[in-house]
């Protein structure tokens, strides 16, 4: 193996370790969102002392409840991540991450490997 297929498959490697936790980051990105906005609501409407509804402190931890509840189905966990890419649960997400891990790889190769014929082009 030539240096740059050592190289590529160095990166590949990372490439494969660290894709999924940028993967797992975007997905969850709208859950922490959606959870920050519930508890923001909840407070505005039942925990501070000049409330929308009224101040009712059990009515506030009731709807922080739920907003954890709601957080805790939504969330993508790595065990969640790699049973979806195994063919468990969900199947969209599983696409996803391997989309995520082979294509840029792929194109990574395609475009080395161009690169490389051109530069022996111009060699001879």
């Amino acid at each position: 193996m030539n240096g740059w297929n050592r190289l590529f498959v160095v990166i590949a490697v990372c490439w494969v370790l660290v894709a999924p936790f940028g993967l797992m980051h975007e997905v969850n990105r709208p859950v922490f969102e959606a959870l920050g906005d519930c508890e923001r609501t909840a407070y505005r409407n039942y925990g501070a002392s000049d409330s929308r509804v009224r101040l009712d402190l059990d009515r506030h931890d009731a709807e922080v409840k739920q907003c954890s509840a709601r957080f805790a189905r939504d969330f993508v966990t790595p065990p969640k991540l790699a049973g979806a890419m195994v063919g468990l649960g969900d199947g969209m997400l599983g696409l996803i991450g391997w989309g995520l891990i082979l294509i840029p790889l792929a194109l990574l190769w395609v475009v080395g490997k161009t690169l490389r014929w051109v530069a022996a082009g111009f060699r001879r």
